[in-house]
């Protein structure tokens, strides 16, 4: 591969990165708007559509990807979406921050849950990624190799 190649990907990426990084500022933003239970549902769903289209053309190279590959992932998107168009209603009436108050405990706890969902992982990825580099690093001073 050529080196313009190279870097017209390393833009296309970033471009990618970028539009998703406003998509999520957008959701956050929508969050504030403070529309009824069908509208924030729709709109939260038009915003992931387009950012799981993004991540999955240009980061999991489905646009570069057959004619085979194409009709395997339509076909599971329809069984996902079926699936989707079963449960929403029960996850729309479920949800504490959109059926109850925002500030209940219900809804604090939820809130809670899901920060500790998210910090859970990035821990462990940490830690495995400072366990890693150590050994790198203690493995280049012993080798005599300039370090990272």
């Amino acid at each position: 591969m050529t080196t313009e190649h190279h870097s017209s990907m390393k833009n296309t990426y970033l471009a990618v990165f970028g539009a998703l990084a406003v998509l999520t500022a957008a959701t956050v933003g929508a969050s504030y708007m403070h529309l009824d239970r069908q509208k924030a549902i729709a709109l939260a769903l038009a915003i992931v559509a387009v950012k799981v289209f993004l991540i999955s053309a240009f980061f999991m190279h489905l646009k570069f990807e057959g004619k085979m590959i194409r009709w395997l992932l339509i076909t599971a998107l329809f069984f996902v979406f079926y699936l989707l168009m079963m449960v929403l209603p029960d996850l729309g009436w479920s949800c504490p921050v959109c059926f109850g108050e925002s500030g209940s405990n219900l809804a604090k706890g939820f809130t809670w849950g899901i920060l500790v969902l998210l910090l859970l992982p990035a821990a462990l990825f940490g830690t495995i990624a400072y366990k890693i580099s150590s050994a790198v690093r203690r493995k280049n001073e012993s080798t005599g190799a300039p370090s990272i």
